[in-house]
């Protein structure tokens, strides 16, 4: 039984050495790390929420501060436009061929929208401004966010102003299409 316990006490210890040296990461000599500000996993797009981070530099905090909201919000349209275009793909097989062409002009209306920067209920959720000391400019991290609900009942509500009730009626199918493409 001592043997045994004995064993045991080796494994477990044999383990968590093991456990230890795997989970530390060495940096290369020479280096440091450095973690960008309004970065990383939580602030990328998932199925709740699309999500954008940028990074300006100006010699004023405010023109750095609107730069980089203005490119977060470009990137931010531009991931919104590619879900509808691919969620409209998608759903146009599931409309009455006579109703595709009514169909496209309203996805492309909704496209045009989102383009040209009507977003609904956007929230800043990290934002750090920076001065480089050797250039005296200033640097200006963000994040934004976007419901993806949000985006999804705004695309179905333009979608229920058609005269179709091929359209409407599948409006549901469309947000079905949608939150399959989102979950990916």
């Amino acid at each position: 039984l001592k043997t045994f316990t004995m064993k045991r006490f080796l494994l477990v210890g044999l383990l968590v050495c093991i456990v230890q040296s795997c989970g530390t990461l060495k940096i290369p000599e020479g280096e440091t790390t450095y973690e960008t500000p309004c970065s990383g996993d939580e602030y990328t797009s998932n199925n709740k929420f699309y999500r954008a981070s940028a990074q300006a530099v100006s010699n004023s905090s405010s023109g750095a501060t609107k730069a980089a909201r203005r490119k977060a919000e470009a990137e931010l349209i531009s991931d919104i436009k590619n879900t509808i275009t691919l969620v409209s793909d998608l759903y146009e097989s599931n409309i009455e061929s006579g109703d595709v062409g009514e169909y496209n002009s309203l996805a492309l209306d909704f496209s045009r929208k989102i383009a040209s920067g009507s977003l609904k209920n956007l929230s800043v959720i990290c934002q750090k401004t920076t001065k480089v000391s050797s250039t005296g400019m200033y640097k200006h991290y963000i994040s934004i966010e976007m419901s993806a609900k949000d985006v999804v009942d705004d695309f179905v509500a333009s979608l229920s102003k058609s005269e179709k009730n091929s359209i409407r009626s599948n409006s549901e199918k469309m947000r079905a299409i949608f939150d399959e493409v989102t979950r990916n």
